[in-house]
This record gives structure tokens, sequence and C-alpha cells, in this order.
């Protein structure tokens, strides 16, 4: 068994409304964009999105030099330029759009992704940012785009805590009208509740915020023993003898199903203690067991024997559902609204502990940027000379930002000089060492503009005459030889 699953085991018995959060629907979205950035700061942007994605006043085709739709494609990276996928075949065939254009600077570029929240949290959007500075002979370019899904620790915590005390209301009374019909006998059930807003909220509220600052560290997807170790210390402070996926990998089945009958055993006695008949006796753990798999029906659950065939199993989980919306009717109303209401709060707790993305099916982010010169740094994968690719999923965002970055070193479009000195700076080494030379020397950076103003080194060369200090007529006669002068 997975360390998540069993962490998910315990978090379910702390707050089972959790199980509810993590049915997520299949499928998936696929978001493709392509990036030219022009040595004018102009851009060329092209994107393939499911259109449900689009906010609705991007569609505008006069936003665009084209809008059309397309076959849908697969959320890994595309093997054709999104200019040239194929429009639909037969009649009802899935479909995204797709857009392209040209605009003269950063402003002019639409908006065309938006994942919206259910609560009242703000949409995760793409925020692209260009920044082009000029030194003359050479331009540094530094582009950022970053995709939110800010959670704010305050707001998790307190989250937790109403997702608890949701609970408490609605599922020890689900489980206790389940029993009284076991059983024939009344059941008290008011400990469960009382566990479930003390410890119970304070151990879902204590692993929630080991995904929060794994998340904020950037190690919640690239270095899992670290989640992991972090997670197996909060569920062993709580008296949770879990184990990590790699501790005793040489130990034979026969010892694994004995960690994981010890852990099924807490669980349960944990709730004949906490849920017993009105006058104080014991329910049999059969019981819970029984309540257990019918409560999880459709879950992997390898640990419990069936009490039931399959067919049994799914009927009474029917029953076990109808109990539950009639509990959940009384907090919430009866009916659809009832039910609606629900939904929503659920939702939006979901989107307050865990982000926007954690519990929709995966958004992928396929991104590909083409720049006018040598890159310097980025944490992307360089492809090509001046091409970046990011591949990524939504949720890498939480509990903050996902930023993509590239930074740049390119001759300047509008500078005057002569072909030596282009044939020069079109070498990366040049290109990358002038950069360094014009920001570490605010003497050189001036001369450099100059030279660029004039078309000539005359600015550089006067420099290395004019200036009495030997390590500065050096760097001088350095920055002269990096642009061809001999």
């Amino acid at each position: 068994m997975s360390l998540a699953s069993r962490v998910r085991r315990w978090v379910c018995l702390c707050c089972p409304l959790l199980v509810v959060a993590t049915f997520v629907g299949c499928g998936g979205q696929a978001i493709h964009i392509e990036t030219k950035i022009h040595p004018n700061g102009s851009i060329d942007r092209a994107f393939c999105q499911p259109s449900e994605t689009i906010p609705a006043a991007s569609l505008d085709e006069q936003l665009w030099t084209k809008v059309r739709e397309v076959k849908a494609v697969p959320r890994g990276p595309l093997e054709t330029p999104i200019r040239e996928l194929a429009p639909p075949g037969k009649m009802g065939e899935a479909t995204a759009v797709v857009a392209w254009g040209t605009f003269l600077s950063i402003a002019d570029l639409p908006e065309h992704f938006l994942h919206p929240s259910v609560g009242a949290r703000e949409p995760s959007r793409l925020k692209p940012a260009l920044e082009l500075v000029d030194h003359g002979l050479i331009t540094e370019g530094t582009w950022q785009e970053s995709l939110n899904d800010e959670v704010s620790g305050e707001d998790q915590r307190a989250a937790c805590q109403e997702l608890a005390e949701l609970g408490s209301r609605l599922l020890p009374k689900t489980l206790a009208l389940w029993m009284e019909r076991e059983i024939n006998e009344e059941v008290n059930a008011t400990a469960l509740a009382d566990w479930m807003r003390g410890e119970g909220a304070r151990l879902v509220t204590e692993l929630a915020f080991v995904i929060y600052d794994a998340g904020l560290r950037k190690k919640l997807y690239s270095d899992e023993a670290y989640v992991q170790s972090r997670l197996l210390a909060v569920a062993r402070h709580h008296g949770i003898p879990l184990t990590s996926d790699t501790e005793g990998e040489e130990e034979v089945d026969d010892e694994d199903e004995k960690r994981k009958a010890e852990l099924e055993a807490q669980l349960f006695d944990l709730l004949k203690r906490a849920v017993r008949t009105k006058d104080g006796g014991p329910i049999p753990r059969e019981r819970f067991q029984r309540l257990f798999e019918i409560g999880t029906n459709g879950w992997p659950n390898p640990n419990l024997v069936p009490v039931y065939t399959t067919e049994q199993v799914a009927e009474e989980h029917k029953k076990l559902v109808a109990l539950f919306k009639t509990v959940r009717g009384e907090v919430f109303g009866p009916g659809e609204a009832g039910d609606a209401k629900f939904d929503a709060k659920l939702a939006e707790l979901r989107e307050r502990i865990l982000g926007l993305y954690t519990f929709t099916p995966p958004v992928n982010f396929h991104c590909r940027l083409e720049v006018p010169g040598h890159v310097l740094s980025t944490n992307g994968v360089v492809t090509d000379s001046g091409q970046v690719e990011w591949s990524f999923e939504g949720k890498e965002a939480f509990p903050s930002v996902y930023v993509m970055e590239c930074h740049w070193v390119a001759p300047s479009k509008d500078a005057k000089m002569p072909d030596s000195v282009a044939q020069a700076i079109k070498n990366p080494k040049n290109l990358v060492e002038l950069l360094r030379l014009v920001k570490a020397n605010s003497l050189i950076a001036t001369a450099v503009e100059e030279c660029a103003k004039t078309g000539d080194l005359k600015p550089l060369k006067q420099r290395a005459i004019e200036t009495f200090l030997l390590p500065e007529r050096r760097t001088v006669e350095k920055t002269l030889k990096l642009l061809g002068e001999k």
C-alpha cells in the first residue's frame, strides 16, 4: 500500500468529508502555447485549448489573426505547430480552439486562459511579463509567465477547522442511524463528533500544512522522499504507525500485510471507543468493518474480507448514501437546493485547503518560447538555440505561483555598427561577456551606448586613450577585442 493510500485512510477517518473531495473526474485538459519574442519587443502568440478554459471575451476574432476549431489534442507535447493542427473530422468529434496573432507589445496580448474558482477565490490565470533592457549594442531580455493558485496558511487552517466541524455534524449522526438499523438499539456517536472536532481536526490541519509548506518550497512534486518523511512524522505524532514506501522494501508480503492489519485494527478500535450504544455498551468490530466496506464501495479495499457480494455491497451503499443525504438535508435543506449548497460549501473548502487544481481533472500545460538571442538562464528546457519549453500541471502552482522564466541577450536591432562588430557579437560567448562588462562597469556601459549611436568604436577607443588607470584600460581593451577590434 502506498504512503498516500495509508495517509488517505486516516485522513478519511479524521474527517471523512475529504473522501468526497478525493473523487476526481477522469480525462483532463491540455493547454498548448507557442510564443515568439521579436527583437523590437513585438510578440507572436498561438494557443490550443479547450473552449471552456478561454474567457468569452478573448474569443473575439478581432483580437487574433485567426481563430478556429481543431481536433482535440492529447495532453502531451505537440509534434505539429499549432497553426498546422487539423480541423475537426466527424460530426460530434471532440474539439479544441486554436488562435494566433502578432502583438506590438506585451500589453496588447489578450488573456486567453482562465481556471475559475467555485468559491470566492481569485481565479487562476496566466500572466505574462516581458522586460527588454537596451545596452546600446546589445539587448537583455527577461520573460516571465506565471500561473497563480494562491492559498494562505491562515485560511487553510481555518478551512480545515470548518471542514472538521461540518463533518462532525454530518458523519457521526449518519453512522449512528446506520448502526441503529443494524443492531436495533439506539446509538451514541457524540464521542466521535468530539474527536473529529479536536484530534481529528488537528491531524487533518497538520497533514494539510505539510502539503502547503512543501508546495511553497517547490518540493511537493519534485522531492517525494521529503514530503513522505514529513507526513510520516505527523502521522506518528498522532500515534499512527505508518511506514514509507521505501521502508522495508525487501520485507515479505506477509509482514506488509501484518502492518496493514495493525493500521486497520487501530481504525476500528477508535470507532469502537467513540461510538457506543446509548447505555454505553460496545458495538462489535464486525459492524464497523461492514460499514467501512459499504462506505468505501468502489475504492480499492484489499484489506477487508467482503461481507457481501459486489451487488449486495452496492445496494447497501445506496442505503447509506440515502441516510447521509437525510442528515445533510437537516443542515443544508432538502432536495436539489440543499444538495447544491452542500456541494458548493465542500468545493469551497477543498479549494481553500489544497487549491484550485488538486481536486479537478489534470490541467497540463505545454509552453514553447522562442527568443531572439542566446539564452542565459531558464527554469525550462532549452531545446534549440533560443528555444525553451516547459511542461507542467496546474496543481504545481499551489500554494502560490508557477513561474516560467527565461533570460537572454541578443544584438540590438536598431544599433548602428560596422560589419565586423555585428559579426563579433553573433558569437554567444562574446554576447555573454559583453553583457557582463557593461553591467559591471558604468563607464564601459556609457561608451558602448555611444558606439551604438555613432556607428563606430571611437567612443571606446577614446576611453582607452583617456584613462590613466591600468585595470580600467585593460577592461576597455578587452571590450574592444570582444567587438572585433584587433
